[in-house]
């Protein structure tokens, strides 16, 4: 036999023992497929009766959390009416308390739970006690539910035995819920009356407050109409009493005024014209600013200040409260000649002493 046979008989040697190695192989395969669909099949039925069972207990926590979502829609009111609402249902409370003492009974023969569902046992009882008290605390509501979803997907995840008790426990929890529907039903009717008188209360005092702004708008109006005609008056009268001394006009806060200069005193306004007295008094405008910008207040609220002496004021440098209580002795004269007014009238209505109490309200430090 030749070494070329040899090698033929070799080669169809090896073809046979691989193929009949993948032929084990391949029946393995099969047997071992149909066993994996065999299990497959088994533990998809498990699944899906699990699954069933689950989408049952998610419909009923649908249904819990969608009355609730309703429950809150009904109890969003303003807060402030809760401390009313706790006189009007003080004769509620006791029927409250023994309904809560009964979920705690309950709660009580839930004690072989694990601890996920002892914490929504007293969530549960929190929400109850909350809905009696009628507050804004609706939201803690609404996360117990979330809450109590969240246990019951880890109780289908690593306690599949415990679902079925589960289920029990929350239909005997919900029987207790459904008695306190009907407190509840009475509870929210009273709460709608309430809202209708607040609704009308609130309406009520709007009208009021729109009644009296108006009037203070009418008083305002009427203020500034008298602070006119109060600088006309002072004019005419020291026009009509230019022949002697006037006496001090009382002033409107009731203070003293400063006294009129001495007699025979000449200032500085019987020798300026009111062209010089101008000049000077923007000099004088510069000085009692402290070299800075002056900041831009209301003169006329400084008494025998109306709104033609305040823009005159302006015009020529005196903007603030600050510079008026700087004003000297001779910066009176000048600012009397520059606005063409009688000599004593700012010493007369006390410019310097308003401008001064004004300055320390508005800014907190003396000028």
């Amino acid at each position: 036999m030749s070494l070329y046979t040899v090698g033929e008989i070799l080669i169809f040697i090896v073809a046979a023992a691989v193929i009949g190695g993948l032929i084990g192989w391949i029946l393995r395969s099969l047997r071992i497929g149909m066993q994996m669909a065999g299990l497959e099949s088994s533990w998809r039925s498990r699944y899906e009766e699990a699954a069933g069972r689950l989408h049952t207990i998610d419909i009923q926590l649908a249904s819990e959390a969608s009355r609730r979502a309703e429950l809150e829609g009904v109890h969003e009111a303003d807060t402030k009416l809760v401390d009313s609402l706790h006189a009007e249902l003080a004769d509620r409370f006791s029927e409250v308390t023994q309904l809560r003492e009964a979920l705690q009974r309950s709660g009580d023969d839930l004690t072989i739970m694990s601890g996920q569902l002892s914490e929504r046992g007293r969530r549960i009882t929190e929400i109850e006690n909350e809905i009696t008290a009628q507050t804004a605390e609706l939201e803690e509501a609404r996360r117990v539910v979330v809450d109590n979803s969240r246990e019951l997907e880890a109780i289908r995840a690593n306690h599949s035995g415990l679902l079925a008790q589960s289920a029990q426990e929350l239909e005997a929890i919900r029987v207790v819920s459904s008695g306190l529907q009907a407190t509840l039903e009475t509870v929210n009717a009273d709460v709608v009356e309430l809202d209708r008188r607040a609704a009308k209360a609130r309406t009520e005092h709007a009208e009021q407050v729109e009644v009296l702004q108006r009037r203070i708008l009418e008083l305002e109006a009427l203020e500034v109409d008298l602070r006119d005609q109060d600088s006309e008056a002072f004019d005419l009268r020291f026009a009509v009493d230019d022949a002697g001394p006037t006496p001090a006009s009382p002033r409107a806060d009731g203070a003293e005024r400063s006294p009129p200069p001495p007699a025979g005193r000449v200032g500085l306004a019987t020798k300026l014209s009111p062209t010089e007295a101008r000049e000077r008094l923007t000099e004088i405008a510069v000085r009692t600013a402290g070299g800075v910008a002056a900041p831009d207040d209301d003169l006329v609220q400084i008494h025998g200040v109306g709104p033609k002496i305040a823009a005159l004021l302006k015009s020529m440098g005196v903007s603030s409260f600050v510079q008026i209580a700087r004003f000297e002795d001779d910066d009176i004269d000048v600012v009397a000649a520059a606005l063409n007014t009688f000599k004593d009238r700012i010493r007369r209505d006390d410019w310097m002493s308003d401008a001064r109490k004004l300055h320390r309200q508005k800014y907190g430090i003396e000028p």
